[in-house]
C-alpha cells in the first residue's frame, strides 16, 4: 500500500511539473477529500458563527447610519426605499409594507420626551435590524459581502 501511495505521490509531481498548475488528485481517494472537506469546514465555521451572531443580533441601526455606510444621506436612502416600494410614510413614521414587515427587517422604536412642565411627548420612528441593514446594502449594491463587520 505504501508502494501505491508513494507513486501517486510522485506522478502527481511530474504531473504539477509539466502543466505548472494545480491538479487535483482524484485517484487520492475518499479520505482525502473528507479530510479536505473537513478542513474548509474548520476554516469556514468562525465567520459562519459570527454571521448567526450578528443576524440574531438585538441591534438597530436608523436609516441614517446605513445612508452613511452607503455614502448617501438619510433623506436620500428614505427616498429611494420608498420608490423601491418598500416603505411608506403615515402619520410622520416610516413604515414598511407588508411583504417586506414580515421579514423582519425593521422595528418601530418610541422616544419618550418630557416636558419642563410635566408633559409627555412620544415619537415613533423606524430602525433597521441587522438583517434589514444587509438586506437595504444587497439591494443597492449588489457587490456587497458584509465585509464591513
Amino acid at each position: 500500500m505504501n508502494e501505491i501511495k508513494a507513486f501517486q505521490k510522485l506522478m502527481l509531481g511530474i504531473i504539477r511539473t509539466m502543466s505548472n498548475e494545480r491538479v487535483e488528485p482524484m485517484f487520492f481517494g475518499r479520505d482525502v477529500m473528507l479530510q479536505r472537506r473537513d478542513e474548509e469546514i474548520a476554516r469556514l465555521q468562525p465567520k459562519a458563527d459570527y454571521t448567526d451572531r450578528v443576524l440574531n443580533s438585538v441591534s438597530c441601526f436608523t436609516t441614517t447610519q446605513i445612508a452613511k455606510e452607503l455614502e448617501m444621506t438619510g433623506c436620500e436612502l428614505n427616498f429611494l426605499l420608498r420608490m423601491l416600494g418598500i416603505q411608506y410614510r403615515q402619520s410622520g413614521q416610516y413604515m414598511l409594507y407588508a411583504d417586506y414587515a414580515r421579514q423582519g427587517l425593521a422595528k418601530s422604536r418610541t422616544l419618550c420626551i418630557r416636558f419642563s412642565n410635566g408633559r409627555v411627548k412620544t415619537h415613533h420612528y423606524l430602525v433597521w435590524t441587522e438583517v434589514g441593514r444587509e438586506f437595504i446594502h444587497r439591494l443597492l449594491n449588489p457587490e456587497f459581502t458584509n465585509k464591513n463587520n
